[in-house]
């Protein structure tokens, strides 16, 4: 996983990488690896945005119209 390298290499994991990893989780149809990483990033203290949320009912949405 792209975010468990980062965290190896110690580079700076914040609001962005956690909002992108959720929106390519969802676009990628991996719902449960988008909620997992929301709950990642406020366990380490990050707020999500409206972009992150808008993100997560997307991949929700589109999840119950296939």
């Amino acid at each position: 996983c792209v975010l468990r390298r980062m965290q190896h290499l110690q580079l700076r994991v914040g609001e962005g990488v956690y909002r992108a990893l959720i929106e390519a989780s969802g676009r990628a149809g991996c719902h449960q690896q988008a909620v997992a990483l929301l709950e990642e990033m406020q366990e380490r203290g990050l707020r999500p945005d409206a972009w992150v949320y808008g993100c997560l009912i997307t991949a929700v949405a589109d999840r119950k119209s296939a």
